[in-house]
């Protein structure tokens, strides 16, 4: 007798009130990413700790299993800018005021939970001018984002309309 194939959870897009239960969920959950591990501590400590004592941040869950986390800060064109050429990471800028949202934090198990996190952040970001992200290779190589907001969700919504 074959067995019935097992539904998958449905994705859920999650924050919580008690801080300290988030920051140690997403230390646990981006510990196991080679991207992340191999960051300075005290360096992650502190992006985390921000993103996520300002709200700046969401899990994606399938069933009670962390498979996803994003998180940002909000910046001015300029301090964007200057974090996504590479220059200081503007980890210390506070993070809550600006036209942009920077995405300084991204990780996804899967292609779905990625599209789960893209349209968090678009609907989140629906207010801001520019989105940055960049990701960093292995090898040392690193690819810059610069996405415009309104742009993107114009398009979006006329392919959506044809």
């Amino acid at each position: 007798m074959a067995e019935e194939p097992k539904e998958t959870p449905e994705l859920q897009v999650r924050t919580f009130d008690n801080r300290a239960m988030a920051l140690g969920l997403a230390v646990e959950y981006l510990m196991k990413k080679p991207a992340f591990a191999r960051l300075p501590f005290g360096h992650w400590s502190r992006v985390l700790t921000g993103q996520i004592r300002r709200g700046h941040y969401l899990f994606v869950f399938r069933g009670n299993r962390t498979v996803g986390f994003g998180g940002w800060a909000i910046m001015t064109e300029a301090e964007a800018e200057a974090w996504v050429s590479g220059a200081p990471d503007g980890t210390e800028v506070p993070g809550t005021t600006g036209d942009c949202v920077v995405i300084n934090a991204w990780s996804a198990d899967d292609p779905a939970v990625n599209d789960i996190l893209f349209a968090e952040a678009m609907r989140r970001a629906k207010d801001f001018k520019l989105m940055y992200a960049k990701r960093e290779y292995a090898d040392g190589r690193s690819r810059s984002l610069r996405l415009n907001v309104k742009e993107y969700t114009d398009a979006k919504a006329k392919a959506g309309s044809s």
